[in-house]
């Protein structure tokens, strides 16, 4: 990884390709063809032809496993929290019942993360 690069591809790389993409999280995927690490620049496959598109305009990848991945996390200079891991939120340790129906699990109450502020993620 060059200090130059705007994407990390250990990160990219280490997920089971191939890979789907998409801009907004309610859009299509679509095959994702290549990426440039050091300009973000990256195609992808639309009904058979070859697209250019910015990195930035996207906000998640998945892979071939199902799993998505918001786009931000590949960026070079991400900062995850180490309490929240990248949530912005922890775990208050009580539970908030609704009693909509009698089966229904408590929902847990959350509280901003005292490390990062809630801003886990932020750039550098």
């Amino acid at each position: 990884m060059s200090s130059e690069d705007l994407l990390s591809m250990e990160k990219i790389n280490a997920l089971p390709h191939p890979l789907m993409i998409r801009e907004f999280r309610s859009d299509p995927w679509w095959p994702l063809i290549d990426i440039d690490v050091q300009t973000g620049m990256h195609r992808i496959d639309v009904c058979g032809l070859s697209q250019v598109k910015e990195i930035s305009s996207c906000a998640q990848i998945m892979d071939d496993r199902g799993n998505i991945h918001d786009m931000e996390i590949f960026f070079t200079d991400y900062d995850k929290c180490d309490t929240c891991h990248g949530r912005g939120e922890v775990y208050s340790g009580q539970d908030q019942h609704f009693h909509y129906f009698d089966f229904q699990p408590p929902e847990p109450i959350m509280d901003v993360c005292p490390e990062c502020g809630g801003h886990s993620g932020d750039y550098k």
